[in-house]
């Protein structure tokens, strides 16, 4: 009977586990109808729901089965999966959404998949009708090789010309990209390939100045490639601001007609381009997208003749005004030159199509589709940073409970502010460290992003993840424990650096000091969207917390003039640890949970 009872026990802890149906709910904010366009979300689960990403499917709301590509994205230390990386394709009325669910099943395989063959470091992708190379095999890399539509060359490489920078302060000496260092894929699958690569921009004789990180993503059976590429400033050798002169990726086009524009896409023909800057204090509203010359231009960092910089301020939108009243875009300068400091990147994104587009298009891919579950499943989950969470209508009946008038008035007021609507090309550039909210805004926006369905919070929420992952902590291509040299003059051309770099609302400034620490809701923001350079960049934060490993607990302080500064980084590094669950990562935790536990300024209970 023991035995019956026990075997009872273990089919209903199994049943218990069983994958319940997950919805999922794509929704444009923008008034655009999309087609097909790309999405890649993250799904999460309770621990021991699922040991495979292979035993998972997507079905739309008729049942019908969708092509889609899980990945393991974190798994738990049982070895089952808590976050999944899903990539699909989806439909999606203008200003209306789609209905999806994970279940239990084999994935539908998609008619024109991604296929990847490499050879000697040359990767060559197809999808369908479509192909490209990415040759990283030459001294020079040239970013894309050899793009075919239906077998027809349609683009090429560049060679020498294909990436370029200069540096300001060295008489505008041009620099290339060298061979890449390192090529490895984020992510690969029939529905979506990500290839990195990265290596330094190199003179001609071959001496180094800033690096590159570019990822080049090809979508099942689509025409279109996703180009993210990072500008980055970051020496093991000294510490160092450069001042970048301009900055270009170039492609040849040998059928194509001159054409440019000053808006964030191009569009002519059969070719369309988008561009958006993810991470960095460049003005987000300066673009230079052009075809000259039989070659598709791409400004990383535009070229002008100067007379205006680029005004930091707050989030997207300035404030400041010009002499006539109206709001200025542009800060008088004198050089037309651009600084990046010390161990920082700026990160753009290009969308190329070789099948046209228009501004539709260009809203569409400027509000990406993302699949997210209702706000009950992410609390029961306990899968972000803040764990469980009230929903909005958990709120408001705590508040009628509690006997409070007009909560139902109090809640419509808050689903039609501003923050519901979709913000498009929202950006931080800068932010003074101590002139902020206390409080993590990745974090804070995507909580209210899960309570409301607002996406005005969830794009401010994912603009806050990128900007602490690239500029608010030092980004450090070497090991932590590399000696870093006391760095070299800064040759300081016109008043230029005062105004950007060294004072006010300037981007030194705007970097940690310890005590305002932020960066869980970063992390959160990848296990949503599988942005591996949100997670380069958490490491980047928690190597910023490795110096409470050299403290010992029960002889050392976390804390004189509290211990915000540590708590901050405290969670960090939990959070970190949950998304790797690497051994290393939880070394760490318990170091500093220990700091803590022992703090030798914490009262004894007897003195209490």
């Amino acid at each position: 009977m023991l035995r019956i009872w026990l075997a009872s026990l273990c089919v209903l802890a199994a049943s218990s586990l069983a994958l319940a149906d997950v919805p999922l709910t794509v929704t444009d904010g923008v008034g655009v109808a999309r087609k097909a366009e790309p999405v890649s979300t993250g799904v999460c689960f309770k621990a021991g729901q699922v040991k495979d990403a292979a035993s998972l499917s997507l079905v739309d709301k008729s049942g019908r089965p969708v092509p889609a590509q899980f990945l393991p994205l974190v798994r738990l230390e049982d070895g089952s999966i808590q976050w999944a990386l899903l990539d699909f394709q989806a439909d999606c009325p203008a200003n209306g959404s789609g209905e999806f669910l994970v279940k239990d099943g084999k994935s539908a395989a998609p008619a024109q998949p991604v296929k990847v063959a490499e050879a000697g470091g040359i990767y060559t992708f197809t999808t369908g009708e479509f192909e490209f190379v990415v040759d990283a095999s030459k001294p020079t890399f040239e970013l894309l090789s050899n793009v075919k539509v239906a077998g027809k060359a349609v683009a090429g490489g560049a060679g020498a010309e294909a990436m370029t920078c200069r540096d300001a302060l060295d008489g505008n000496k041009l620099y290339h990209a060298g061979k890449p260092t390192k090529a490895e894929f984020d992510w690969q699958g029939p529905m979506r390939t990500t290839l990195m690569l990265e290596g330094p921009y190199v003179d001609d004789a071959g001496a180094e100045w800033l690096g590159y990180r570019v990822r080049v993503t090809a979508f099942a059976g689509s025409k279109l490639i996703r180009v993210e590429h990072e500008l980055r400033n970051s020496c093991p050798k000294e510490v160092r601001t450069v001042k970048v002169k301009d900055a270009y990726l170039r492609l040849a086009m040998p059928g194509a007609a001159d054409a440019s524009s000053a808006k964030d896409f191009l569009a002519g023909g059969e070719l369309f381009v988008k561009h958006r800057l993810l991470s960095g204090y460049f003005s987000p509203g300066l673009h230079d997208l052009a075809v000259k010359d039989k070659k598709l231009v791409l400004g990383v960092v535009p070229s002008y003749d100067g007379g205006y910089e680029p005004r930091l301020h707050k989030g997207y939108n300035n404030q400041d005004k010009d002499k006539a009243g109206k709001l200025a875009d542009y800060n008088p300068g004198d050089t037309g030159s651009w600084w990046l400091v010390d161990c920082a990147y700026k990160v753009d994104e290009y969308w190329l199509a070789f099948d046209g587009g228009d501004e539709n298009r260009a809203k569409g891919l400027d509000s990406r589709l993302y699949a997210l579950a209702p706000a009950t499943y992410y609390s029961d989950c306990e899968a972000l940073g803040f764990g469980r969470f009230g929903t909005l209508d958990d709120e408001a009946a705590t508040y009628a409970a509690w006997g409070w008038k007009n909560g139902d008035a109090k809640k419509a007021a808050l689903l039609k502010n501003e923050w519901i609507k979709a913000r498009p090309g929202y950006h931080v550039a800068s932010d003074l460290a101590h002139d902020e909210t206390e409080t993590d805004d990745a974090e804070g926006c995507l909580l209210m992003a899960l309570r409301t369905g607002g996406r005005g919070y969830f794009d401010a929420g994912h603009a806050w993840a990128r900007y602490y992952t690239n500029n608010f902590v030092w980004r450090t291509d070497y090991p932590a424990d590399t000696a870093r040299g006391k760095g070299r003059a800064l040759k300081v051309v016109g008043k230029d650096f005062d105004d950007i770099v060294a004072y006010g609302m300037s981007y030194n400034n705007g970097r940690t000091c310890g005590c305002h620490f932020y960066g869980g809701g970063a992390m959160d923001y990848y296990v949503l969207t599988g942005d591996k350079s949100l997670l380069l960049g958490a490491i980047d934060l928690t190597e910023y917390t490795d110096k409470w490993d050299k403290n010992m607990p029960g002889k050392s302080s976390v804390g004189g003039y509290g211990t915000r500064g540590f708590g901050r980084q405290f969670l960090a590094a939990i959070r970190f640890y949950e998304i790797t669950r690497t051994p290393a990562a939880k070394k760490h935790m318990d170091q500093m949970a220990q700091l803590a536990i022992k703090d030798p300024c914490y009262l004894k209970e007897d003195d209490w």
